[in-house]
């Protein structure tokens, strides 16, 4: 037979059925399926906490210059590329903040509608 998926707490491993009467398995059974009939009655749900994700941040000169990038004022177009890189090493980080990931295109000019006077 197959390996079993299923872990089994250590101090029920130990049963030896062929050593139970039939009547002792019988009442074994009953009570098991006792047990698992009124755990489907009575369902439990878990709050399971959202696993923590790391989001790595730009350093402050970083920082700086996207959001000068995001000002509104000229930007050129080597400003713009440098943009485009910090957008895709921390991806994550711009998808976070609502960012655009290039500074041309509509994404950029919605945002700018968007989040700007």
């Amino acid at each position: 037979m197959g390996k079993n998926v299923f872990t089994i707490k250590h101090e029920y491993s130990n049963i030896d059925f062929s050593a139970l009467t039939d009547s002792e398995l019988t009442e074994l059974i009953k009570r098991a399926m006792t047990e698992f009939q009124n755990r489907l009655n009575n369902p439990v749900f878990e709050n399971r906490r959202e696993e923590r994700k790391v989001v790595y941040s730009p350093s402050a000169r970083q920082l700086t210059f996207i959001e000068k990038c995001l000002s509104g004022g000229y930007v050129h177009a080597s400003m713009k590329d440098e943009y485009k890189a910090l957008a895709k090493e921390f991806s994550e980080w711009f998808t976070s903040k609502g960012y655009p990931t290039d500074l041309r295109g509509s994404d950029f000019e919605r945002w700018k509608r968007y989040y700007q006077k």
